[in-house]
């Protein structure tokens, strides 16, 4: 099989916020983790010390003009991983609820 560490984990709107719930409690090491469009529900926030995976590059982003998850949502959710995961990157662009080919190079 493939190593674990060489496994990249990523979705968009829902499937991306199961790709961070995956990411941040699978036990073995990952490549990294792409969110797009998405949000953790402040509720549903996990303990960062029953975490794993926190080191691995997670890109977030989110379109500007996303009227299906407005992007607060997006923003909020950067707030919250950045407090714990040292190599969390967000970047915002010129789009709706959609994935654009700028953001996925």
């Amino acid at each position: 099989g493939i190593p674990s560490n060489k496994i990249i984990i990523g979705g968009f709107s829902q499937g991306a916020a199961l790709a961070l719930y995956c990411a941040l409690h699978y036990e073995k090491p990952l490549a990294a983790c792409i969110a797009l469009s998405t949000f953790f529900p402040e509720t549903k926030l996990p303990d960062p010390s029953q975490l794993y995976n926190k080191d691995i590059p997670f890109f977030q982003a989110h379109g500007e003009s996303d009227n299906i998850l407005p992007i607060r949502y997006g923003i909020n959710t950067s707030k919250k991983l950045k407090q714990f995961l040292q190599k969390h990157e967000f970047h915002t662009y010129r789009i709706d609820h959609e994935t654009s080919d700028r953001e996925l190079t």
